[in-house]
């Protein structure tokens, strides 16, 4: 057994796994409660059979099973049981490269995904609008001015403990920010886009949103402390400010996307919104293990920010963490109500 990855599976399976006399190493299987069972495995019901650089695995009570040998890429199934076992999985897509690079250098190119630190590279500092200042430092604001309904707007959606806040009355061809609020998109402290919400109703031809924002971007990252052990996921970039964790910008996650977050190295809860379209955001992180919250919001309730308004920051958060599901089976079922 000289292959490194496979070096690296016996060290990931615990020590209190036995070896018997068929050649298997057994013990309670990790993935039963992650594959529709209702309990973890008590009875030592998980098995690995590793011979000449050929790994097998195999439960007996949740027919979780998956298999490689030096001649394969590194199927999901395995990565993720390894990620149950308490593997670190950015360690793993090392290993995926190595596998690639014994079989020549253009499969890995076709492999390797793209580098989401040179990704972040790319993203670049730019100007918000013209003549943008910050809100609440503009004086004699007058009654009935857009300045004024911008308050208004971020007070009714409670969003006025966050001060980094911004208008502009500029107008630049068919793109009016007049009426709008401007939320700085930033990282590492500069800003890389921005989000100008409309602050009254439109007419169907305007956009309730002018946007500019990097490729890949991953909204609020600078807040996400090492002291933090859990990071929520959001859609909007206001749900993501009442949880103070991140937002996509969108119901689609990008692979990119994804591996930023995860390379934060907390546990992950994704908070969807309540509509159909949150059903492929969500198939997406339960693909990638991540915890979905189901909280028992009201039916009106669409968002974390909707939410916010109706019961306040405190118990939206202790509810979208109380009511996280692990469970992939689970997390199918009450995607489909939730949506």
């Amino acid at each position: 057994m000289n292959h490194p990855f496979t070096q690296y599976i016996i060290k990931t399976i615990p020590y209190s796994w036995k070896h018997t006399s068929g050649g298997w190493i057994s013990g309670n299987c990790p993935a039963c409660v992650y594959n529709g069972e209702p309990r973890p495995d008590t009875k030592k019901r998980g098995g690995f059979h590793i011979e000449n650089d050929t790994v097998a695995y195999h439960c007996f009570n949740c027919n979780y099973h998956c298999s490689w040998n030096p001649n394969m890429t590194i199927p999901k199934k395995l990565e993720n049981l390894l990620v149950y076992f308490g593997a670190d999985r950015n360690e793993i897509k090392k290993y995926a490269l190595i596998v690639f690079a014994n079989k020549g250098d253009a499969v890995v190119e076709q492999y390797k995904k793209p580098d989401w630190q040179k990704v972040i590279n790319e993203w670049k500092t730019i100007e918000l609008p013209k003549n943008s200042k910050k809100l609440f430092e503009i004086e004699d604001i007058q009654e009935g001015s857009y300045e004024y309904k911008s308050i208004l707007y971020l007070n009714d959606r409670q969003l006025c403990f966050h001060d980094d806040w911004y208008y502009s009355n500029t107008k630049i061809f068919n793109k009016d920010f007049s009426n709008r609020v401007i939320l700085p998109l930033r990282y590492k402290q500069k800003i890389v886009g921005y989000a100008a919400r409309s602050v009254e109703k439109l007419n169907e031809k305007e956009s309730k949103y002018l946007i500019a924002v990097p490729k890949d971007y991953v909204f609020n990252l600078d807040n996400q402390t090492y002291k933090k052990k859990y990071v929520f996921v959001t859609e909007g970039f206001f749900d993501a400010l009442h949880v103070d964790g991140v937002a996509i910008g969108s119901n689609e996650l990008s692979e990119i996307q994804a591996n930023i977050i995860e390379s934060l190295g907390k546990k992950i809860i994704l908070v969807p919104d309540k509509n159909k379209a949150g059903v492929k955001l969500i198939e997406s992180a339960i693909e990638r293990g991540w915890s979905i919250s189901f909280p028992p919001w009201e039916k009106d309730i669409v968002d974390v920010n909707d939410a916010v308004k109706r019961y306040g920051r405190l118990w939206t958060v202790k509810t979208a963490l109380e009511f996280a599901v692990d469970n992939k089976l689970e997390s199918k079922i009450k995607a489909q109500l939730w949506c």
